[in-house]
This record gives structure tokens, sequence and C-alpha cells, in this order.
């Protein structure tokens, strides 16, 4: 991890992404892989600006949707029905904390969260959220090299 954190540095990404794409950690890894990434972050660099703010807890469900919108386009509705249709908890978590709390932060463009959730899925079992997030990193701005290159960083 330590290599990561130097690698990221050097090549001029700021701390503040990287403190937020340990945060996008809790969603694809869980909160240990987001907690223990953090401690390697103060470890190696520590904190010398202040954290990105949260978004208000009553402009999540409207984030959430938006964002939602920006990475889904045409199917987020569809999105939401099945989710709804798997489990209404589901739906209101994946609006409200997932997209409304963790992706619609700052700190980050949309479609710089949309290579790094690539990146986070392409090694895993997950190939149904791997290839809507491949449209959502094109949907949101991602440039097809920087696609690929987020398809083989792991």
């Amino acid at each position: 991890m330590m290599r990561a954190i130097d690698a990221a540095r050097r090549a001029g990404w700021p701390r503040a992404a990287l403190a937020e794409t340990a945060l996008m950690l809790t969603l694809y890894a869980g909160y240990p892989a987001a907690i223990e990434t953090l401690h390697a972050l103060a470890e190696r660099w520590p904190a010398a600006e202040r954290p990105v703010p949260e978004v208000p807890p009553a402009r999540r469900r409207g984030a959430g949707l938006a964002t939602l919108q920006a990475v889904y386009g045409p199917v987020r509705a569809s999105l939401l029905r099945e989710l709804q249709r798997l489990h209404p908890a589901l739906a209101a978590w994946v609006v409200e904390h997932g997209y409304g709390r963790v992706l619609a932060r700052g700190g980050l463009d949309p479609a710089t969260r949309e290579l790094i959730t690539v990146a986070l899925l392409a090694d895993s079992p997950w190939t149904r959220q791997l290839g809507s997030h491949r449209i959502g990193a094109r949907r949101t701005g991602a440039s097809a090299r920087h696609l690929a290159g987020a398809q083989r960083s792991r």
C-alpha cells in the first residue's frame, strides 16, 4: 500500500484525492480496507489540509439521485426499480449512502470516481457492476484510454 501511495504522490495526485479513494473503499472492499488505507496514508503522508466536507444529510438523497443520473443516464429509473424489487432498504442505501454520501462528495470529479470504481471492480466477480461502471465512466467523461488503464491497473 505504501508503494501505491508513493506512486500516486509522484504522479501528482493531491493527498485529498487519495483520502477520497480510501473512503470509496467502504463501498467496494468494506470499512476495514478504508480504515487500513487511511492509516497507511496518515503514516506515509500526514494531512496538511482540511478534509473534504461531508454531503449534508438533508442533501444526500438529491445528491445521490443526481450522481446516479450522471453515471446511469437513461437507465437510472430501471436500476432504481430493480434495487427496490431486490430490497427497499438496498435501494435507499445505494441512493443515500453509496451515491449521495460517498460518490457525490467533492475532492474527485465523477469521471475519476468512476475510473477508480472500474479499477476496484476489475478483479472482482461483480461483472454486472463492472460493466455498468465502464459505461458510467464514459458517460461521466472518462476517455477510452483512461478507462483501459483503469481496467489494467490492478
